[in-house]
């Protein structure tokens, strides 16, 4: 998928985003009652699940992942678009990587993380000294980037943190490593290391997961890039987890989450996901756009969402106490 391509349709109108905000919905509601309460947990507080044993876990086409890399396997679910929800609720109840196929999903999958942060870095740091103009070594070393700028340049929260967990690694050090995917093959080969057959079959591999839009009619089964769900707010302006879709460039990702809109009378309906006692709530798309390794920006693209993407009903004062969604 081409970078002019990565729109809201293209995030939004997949199977995988639409379940997982579905999956949520318990949380959004449990955190709209909060909210109200005044009981709005901290930003880093591991509590905005919508059920007890939610870990989210994270997903990766593939096509994208080369066999070697992975240390263990989980469970295999082949795909069936009749108990596509039922079968991903219990997915995200697993803290490890979800592979993505057209015709299945194998999940609990222990990667090597290690492999993909090596990977990621050595593309980065070779670019960085090719760009760097023809003149005499200078007395200190240049600094190299370090993983630590690459979870940095894919963190929402804008903060000065210090250590990631191994999700938020393997996470953003792949969607860095694809944003030059033929350099991504070729790194794969020397650093797993790779046989030329085995090169070959990765290199099909990212190919046709780079070009193929899995599922039938307009909604696609998933996108090829890295997704992964957090169970703390992050951001100030949140009121659940978040979904994050990584870009086709380096830094350039986008977030789901439930957020306050205040009052505001002029906001539309269908945007509007609840509306109690005068408060208005709305599932937000947030686009961060791309940047380079160790730097955030702040400036995002704030979108609402039409809760009828999500085959939701609005919540409102009557329906709270009782409001729930049908998963399949």
């Amino acid at each position: 998928m081409a970078a002019r391509d990565w729109n809201i349709e293209n995030i939004v109108n997949t199977s995988l985003i639409r379940s997982l905000i579905r999956i949520n919905v318990p949380g959004y509601i449990n955190m709209i009652q909060r909210h109200l309460k005044g009981d709005v947990p901290a930003v880093d507080a591991e509590v905005c699940k919508p059920f007890e044993r939610y870990k989210g876990g994270f997903f990766i086409p593939g096509g994208f992942v080369h066999p070697g890399t992975i240390i263990t396997r989980g469970g295999r679910i082949n795909f069936n678009e009749t108990t596509f929800e039922s079968k991903l609720k219990q997915i995200v109840m697993e803290d490890n990587a979800t592979l993505l196929y057209p015709n299945r999903f194998e999940y609990n999958c222990n990667l090597n993380n290690g492999a993909y942060s090596k990977i990621a870095l050595s593309m980065l740091n070779l670019g960085k000294s090719l760009a760097a103009p023809r003149q005499r070594l200078s007395q200190v070393k240049p600094k190299k980037y370090t993983a630590e700028d690459i979870c940095k340049s894919y963190d929402p929260s804008l903060s000065e943190r210090k250590g990631y967990g191994a999700r938020e690694v393997i996470c953003s050090c792949l969607a860095s490593a694809l944003t030059k995917r033929l350099a991504y093959v070729d790194l794969c080969e020397t650093n797993i290391p790779l046989s030329a057959t085995e090169a070959d079959k990765l290199y099909g591999g990212v190919r046709k997961t780079s070009q193929e839009s899995p599922g039938t009619g307009s909604i696609h089964l998933y996108n090829p890039f890295v997704i992964w769900c957090h169970t703390s707010r992050i951001l100030p302006d949140s009121l659940s987890g978040l979904i994050q879709i990584t870009g086709p460039k380096f830094g350039q990702f986008a977030t789901i989450s439930l957020e306050y809109l205040g009052d505001d009378m002029s906001i539309p309906g269908q945007k509007i996901f609840a509306s109690i006692r005068g408060n208005n709530y709305g599932i937000v798309l947030r686009k961060y756009p791309k940047t380079k390794p160790g730097e955030r920006t702040e400036s995002t693209r704030r979108i609402l969402l039409e809760r009828r993407r999500f085959g939701l009903n609005k919540v409102t004062d009557g329906n709270i106490s009782t409001y729930s969604v049908q998963i399949n």
